[in-house]
């Protein structure tokens, strides 16, 4: 029984542990440290005119965490400028299309549009507004493409998570 709770105290000061950041391949420039204290990555710079930067990096719960950027002249006190920032990232993808201004010079010179033309030329579409839906209050197109009206299956969105462990 006494094991059994030995290993269990064991386990939760692991888990409870800071995360690790290995430094050790790091070697320090002029003008550039790093050095790692409670976990936390630190990094400091020297910057423009007598001026020095220093970035504090650490992980909570899974999630990469700016803890401190700040800026001081080397004889004051470290203005913070960021503090306890966490990433966040967002992506939405749509379809592209050709317009119709990209396809009248087409049919003009007597060029068939298959969808084999639409997806070569889909690119260059300035205004194509791939997340343009009716109805959603965002729709500014003045040229649409032909196959319209788009629809919210077409688009997807989404938000980054983490899980880092070092």
């Amino acid at each position: 029984m006494l094991r059994r709770y030995f290993l269990l105290c064991i386990l939760g000061i692991a888990a409870s542990a800071a995360p690790v950041c290995d430094i050790s391949g790091v070697k320090a420039g002029s003008g550039l440290s790093a050095s790692v204290a409670s976990g936390s990555l630190e990094v400091t710079w020297d910057g423009d005119a007598g001026q020095e930067g220093q970035l504090r990096l650490d992980i909570d719960k899974g999630t990469p965490i700016v803890r401190s950027l700040a800026l001081r002249r080397k004889t004051g006190k470290w203005a913070v400028l960021v503090r306890n920032a966490r990433p966040l990232y967002t992506i939405a993808q749509g379809k592209r299309r050709m317009s119709n201004q990209q396809m009248e010079p087409l049919v003009g010179l007597g060029v068939k549009i298959t969808d084999e033309i639409k997806n070569k030329f889909k690119w260059d579409a300035f205004w194509d507004a791939p997340l343009d839906v009716p109805g959603t209050g965002n729709g500014n197109s003045t040229n649409p493409p032909p196959d319209l009206p788009r629809s919210e299956s077409e688009l997807f969105r989404g938000a980054v998570s983490y899980h880092v462990e070092s």
